[in-house]
């Protein structure tokens, strides 16, 4: 089929309501009719209870094997007419996961292409529901299923289906369930949908600089207002964009009589046609009024307080502040020509229209938050969120915008925190008794468990849920719900339906809702609000299906609305440096109660955010010892309680004038105390989680990567003075781990991605040491999970209650695809990590080479005993008063030899692996006012120069020796001997170039995955443990043939010599030939025997 064929063919099924026949005829040349036609009808009786209130009839019309194995059956499946095409989302799902899973005939199948629809409605959902195996495919109740959906139909566009699904029918091949899968790809219309709403910013944000250059007015006023062009575009595309979301609602253009849900579900695009038809701007004339007026100010006197007499319709007071006016618009002139919202360019993909509504409307919006087994192929509230994140960096069109946090690992980390935090606030005291085995219940399931709760309840021990039952309510509530609920309505279990979730979760349902409600978590660099809102949403999915074990009068007043809200007033905290991030978060908490408010008889106003994420420096605050004033921090507590849910204007206004006051009261005192800048401190902006619970449950996030060196000297001296793990050149995230350690409370959970360099690098040993009794998991993460990475990252979870014997940790090589719902974790023994004296978390190294390592070390002494170490010389350094023109125009350095001052300097290039070659290319002033000169005897002396960078494969270090003077940057290291041998000198040399030193140093301290700008440390290197031999002679012999050698040909031959000092190591360190073999597999015995020492 050809490419506009089949563009037609997309628009004739996804442009109007669902028709089977028209369905059949795309499926047909989606799988080239190579599907087999086996057909059925199931419905009435021979439905699920479970799912019969929202099933009317499922039918087969066919069934597929892909060339894979794969088998894949195509459904059309009709539902209620009460429970629409947005709802009961999970029962759909479930509904389908139970066909897949074997419920009929027993057959397992792997995914189904599915057109869900309701009679009479215009719109329908076209989804693929994919099986979430483990290992091996076998019938499992609670083995979830991942939906992808398309929302299609007659209010909704099919550019994005015409983009993804049509290559699958312009293919010659029949598709794999890979290729299909891939056309459901959510990631895909993220990275688009980015691209554009870029174009957009860039566009409209150079017209307003524009505008600023010759309106005085308004540039006056928007300054006064520190408002710049960069932000007064992203609060105006943010507006619109929400409103995306709201008219998806129905909630604007709604009739004088009409109810809520009723509206025009294109209300921006038919307020432009208004503007334009009347000859007025759309941003004048319309939107301001929409915005600052209609939307922001409340009504409360009108007789019908949702009416807007000017548009003449119902538009929602929101309240919150999105549509607060930061600027006089009712007496400045804000023009933006309409041609910016709709025009008739062509765009270079050959669409009509570039404006901000032509791009917009290309989109499906959809008002449901992305779930780990729900995604929407389409702009979504957590897309959104991603979406102004990477913006966050743009300020130009070089700007590559901010890399974000893949949803997969916001969820998992959401999920595994939250399992953490319910595990120490439901079973915060040991077992006064030996525990059963867990395997029992592994087996057997939960009903086995019913002795040891027995053993529980009579020695009074308070584990209440077992953690393997709470790692199945969040990760599979969602797909036992349906089940349990038909069971819970029945009274009883009974040979067709038993329950799937365990006991103890039943049991104790109000405990963990309790707990759930009582949860405290702050995001200290809330960036767009990813971690928190995440969060918010495991809440309300595991307050939802507990709604099924409580009371039945209980149950009405528990909606996904009421959680939302108390969640938000309740347990979310965030904090950034960053003024747009706050706006950003405010917005997508807001959007997130917006898309589940379901009363239609009202719209309730949003809540005012202002002291809950709060715009500041996370790392900055009072001092310990400033005073507190505990009478005014409840004064202020009070008035922030009052201010979350006031919606007059003056009175809010009011409100925070009061709180602000109060607050600067205390930080001014703080300030004179501290005798620096403090604009935020967690204790007082969030005091009553510390009243409270003495700290936050959980700290989430994603703490920015930055090299301290880059950060302002002032900065720099503050943070060395206040956080007692700052030490060497660390970056930014470790402060930021100290800090999150510090904010949670005695039983509290923090859950980073952050930099690997923590694991093992000596600047970390501080934090490392810190943390160490409160690691609980380490996830070490491919290069390929991210968009584009620039780090190797990690996923840390720190348990300040657990303090268990094992810590668990996978690594993930950079290449390995991840399933977070299946994870094999590794176990580490604490006490092996503790007898480093590094405190490395080395989940780097396996049993085998973990042996080796140790057997290196067994009675052998570190380097330093031995010798004294030097980095190389640093030139400059702004910190020591260099100007940036002298480090600029690099004052210190010559071509030639100027006078006796300057010393000639050798490169990388001149240290090779034993011997250290003479071409120089330029000369250093060497004295006193250099950055940091070093000590001369490391360059003069007799010496082992260690190349930083090491290469090779595998990856070897490039130690070269030389007695004449010899001066270099920090491309290296000198080590000299202390007692001034040159034998003893040429002995370490052979060891640092020998294969088991290479070999001991990339197990024990780098990332072997890395191939490119891999380091040795002189920290690492201090510590490389020197066996003692009989004699050192040997070594010297051939050490000082390989010298000799070179000197005469740098590129003579001299591997017989250096594969003789290789297997003398070996025997040094007493390893056997198996052993040496894993080092190096090409060994053979008859050469490791002989060369014995």
């Amino acid at each position: 089929m050809k490419s506009q064929e089949a563009q037609r063919l997309i628009k004739q099924t996804f442009e109007n309501p669902f028709n089977k026949t028209q369905f059949i005829h795309f499926i047909n040349n989606l799988l080239k009719d190579e599907y087999q036609e086996k057909s059925f009808i199931q419905t009435g009786a021979h439905l699920p209870d479970a799912f019969s209130t929202y099933i009317r009839k499922m039918e087969r019309i066919g069934k597929y094997e892909d060339a894979t194995g794969n088998f894949i059956d195509i459904l059309m499946v009709e539902l209620k007419r009460d429970h629409s095409i947005e709802y009961a989302r999970t029962a759909q799902r479930n509904f389908i996961r139970r066909y897949l899973n074997g419920s009929r005939g027993g057959e397992l199948k792997d995914a189904a292409i599915v057109a869900f629809y309701t009679e009479g409605s215009e719109d329908w959902r076209f989804s693929l529901i994919k099986m979430q195996y483990s290992l091996e495919k076998k019938k499992d109740e609670l083995t979830p299923a991942k939906r992808f959906s398309f929302l299609v139909g007659k209010n909704e566009r099919s550019h994005t289906a015409q983009k993804q699904l049509a290559g699958l029918l312009t293919m010659d091949k029949v598709p794999l369930l890979e290729d299909i899968e891939k056309a459901f790809n959510i990631e895909i219309v993220t990275i688009e949908f980015f691209d554009k709403y870029k174009e957009l910013f860039l566009h409209v944000s150079d017209f307003f600089e524009k505008q600023l250059e010759k309106n005085r007015e308004l540039r006056n006023e928007l300054t006064a207002k520190n408002i710049d062009h960069i932000s007064f575009t992203k609060k105006l595309l943010g507006q619109i964009v929400f409103l995306y979301f709201l008219q998806k609602k129905g909630w604007l253009g709604v009739d004088k009589s009409g109810k809520w849900g009723e509206g025009d579900k294109k209300f921006l695009r038919s307020l432009l046609e208004k503007a334009t038809s009347a000859k007025k701007n759309y941003y004048t004339d319309y939107l301001q009024y929409l915005f600052y007026e209609a939307l922001a100010e409340e009504r409360r006197n009108a007789a019908d307080p949702s009416y807007y007499r000017l548009l003449d319709c119902k538009i929602p007071f929101l309240n919150g502040g999105l549509f607060e006016a930061d600027y006089d618009w009712e007496n400045i002139t804000v023009k933006i020509p309409n041609e910016f919202f709709t025009n008739e360019n062509i765009t270079k993909e050959g669409d009509t229209g570039d404006g901000i509504l032509d791009v917009f409307d290309r989109y499906n919006f959809t008002v449901k938050e992305d779930e780990p087994l729900e995604k929407e192929v389409a702009v979504d509230p957590e897309m959104l969120g991603k979406v102004f994140e990477k913006l966050l960096e743009v300020k130009d069109r070089k700007s590559k915008g901010a890399f974000y946090t893949p949803r997969e690992i916001v969820h998992y980390m959401c999920q595994e925190s939250l399992i953490n935090y319910l595990d120490t606030a439901l079973n915060n005291e040991p077992a006064a008794y030996q525990k059963l085995g867990t395997a029992q219940t592994d087996m057997f399931g939960n009903k086995v468990r019913k002795g040891q709760l027995a053993l529980e309840a009579e020695f009074g021990a308070t584990i209440k849920v077992p953690k393997q039952d709470l790692e199945k309510f969040i990760r599979e509530g969602n797909s036992a719900i349906d089940n349990d609920a038909r069971v819970e309505k029945a009274g009883r279990e009974t040979v067709r339906y038993s329950y799937h979730l365990p006991e103890s979760i039943r049991t104790y349902a109000a405990d963990i809702d309790k707990a759930l409600a009582g949860i405290r978590v702050c995001d200290p660099a809330i960036g767009s609000g990813a971690f928190p809102v995440g969060i918010m949403n495991e809440i309300v999915k595991a307050r939802e299906i507990l709604t099924t074990y409580l009371p039945a009068k209980k149950q009405k007043e528990r909606t996904a609305y009421e959680f939302k809200r108390h969640c938000i007033q309740e347990s979310i905290y965030g904090v950034d440096i960053d003024h747009s991030a706050i706006d950003i978060a405010k917005l997508r908490l807001w959007l997130s109660l917006v898309v589940d408010e379901q009363d239609l008889s009202t719209v309730k106003p949003l809540p005012n955010l202002d002291y809950k994420i709060v715009w500041g420096n996370s790392l900055i605050g009072m001092p310990e010892g400033s005073f507190r004033n505990a009478k005014l921090e409840d004064e202020i507590q009070v008035l922030k309680e009052e201010l979350f849910n006031e919606t007059n204007k003056p009175t809010k206004d009011k409100l925070r004038e009061k709180i602000n006051k109060k607050i600067r009261q205390l930080l001014d005192s703080a300030e004179q105390f501290a005798g620096y800048k403090i604009d935020f401190d967690f204790k007082l902006f969030f005091s009553e989680v510390f009243h409270e619970k003495k700290g936050f449950d959980m700290v989430i996030g994603n703490p920015p990567y930055v090299d301290i060196k880059k950060l302002p000297p002032l900065e720099v001296r503050y943070y060395f003075k206040e956080f007692k793990t700052c030490q060497n050149r660390i970056n930014l995230y470790s402060i930021f781990i100290e800090k999150g350690y510090g904010l949670i409370n005695t039983n509290g959970t923090l859950v980073f991605i952050n930099p690997n360099s923590i694991l093992i690098n000596e600047s970390y040993k501080k934090i490392r040491a810190l943390i160490f009794d409160s690691v609980s998991l380490i996830i070490k993460l491919p290069d390929a999970i991210f968009e584009k990475a620039i780090v190797e990252t990690i996923i840390l979870l720190l348990s300040k209650g657990s303090n268990k014997d094992t810590i668990q940790g996978k690594y993930y090589h950079n290449n390995d695809s991840v399933n977070f719902a299946n994870i094999v974790f590794n176990l580490y023994k604490r006490k092996d990590w503790l007898e480093d004296p590094e405190l490395r978390f080395n989940i780097f190294t396996d049993d085998v080479n973990g042996k080796i390592i140790k057997k290196i070390e067994l009675n052998a002494d570190s380097l330093d005993k031995y010798a004294d170490f030097s980095l190389g010389i640093t030139p400059y350094d702004k910190y020591q008063g260099h100007s940036e023109s002298l480090i600029k125009n690099r004052k210190f350095h010559s071509e030639k030899k100027l006078t006796a001052d300057y010393v000639p300097l050798i490169s990388g290039k001149n240290i090779h692996r034993y011997f250290i070659t003479n071409e120089i290319d330029e000369y250093l002033r060497y004295g006193k006012w250099l950055g940091a000169p070093r000590e001369k005897r490391f360059f003069i002396n007799p010496k082992i120069i260690v190349r930083q960078i090491i290469s090779g494969t595998p990856l070897r270090i490039y130690a070269g020796y030389s007695e004449m003077p010899r001066y270099f940057t920090q491309i290296g290291f000198s080590i000299i001997s202390k007692s001034n041998n040159k034998e003893e000198l040429k002995f370490i040399l052979a060891i640092l170039n020998s294969l088991l030193m290479n070999f001991y140093h990339g197990n024990k301290f780098l990332d072997l995955e890395k191939i490119l700008f891999q380091k040795i440390l002189i920290g690492n290197c201090k510590k490389f443990p020197i066996a003692k031999p009989k004699t050192i002679k040997p070594f010297i012999t051939l050490v000082d043939k390989i010298l000799e050698a070179k000197k005469s040909d740098p590129a003579a031959n001299t591997s017989r010599w250096e594969k003789q000092i290789d297997i003398m190591v070996y025997h040094l360190y007493n390893l056997t030939y198996e052993e040496a073999k894993i080092i190096e597999p090409e060994l053979s015995e008859a050469e490791f025997e002989k060369y014995k020492l």
